[in-house]
């Protein structure tokens, strides 16, 4: 499994409202499903007990193995 890390400076972050700080998570959620493909998305968890609103992703990687 990928563990990806999507977050902003405190400074960004704390410029933005509520509302918006979900649709900045909602927009990166939707261009790393353009990447990987929403199948491939195993768990998207915003964490707001740090510091900085920061985002977790995890998701299958596909390997493709030759036969031998």
């Amino acid at each position: 499994m990928v563990e990806t890390l999507i977050t902003a400076s405190p400074e960004f972050m704390s410029g933005l409202s509520p509302p918006e700080q979900k649709e900045f998570f909602e927009k990166a959620l939707t261009f790393i499903q353009s990447k990987v493909g929403q199948e491939n998305i195993v768990s998207a968890v915003v964490h707001m007990d740090e510091k900085t609103p920061q985002n977790t992703r995890g998701r299958f990687s596909r390997v493709d193995k030759k036969s031998e």
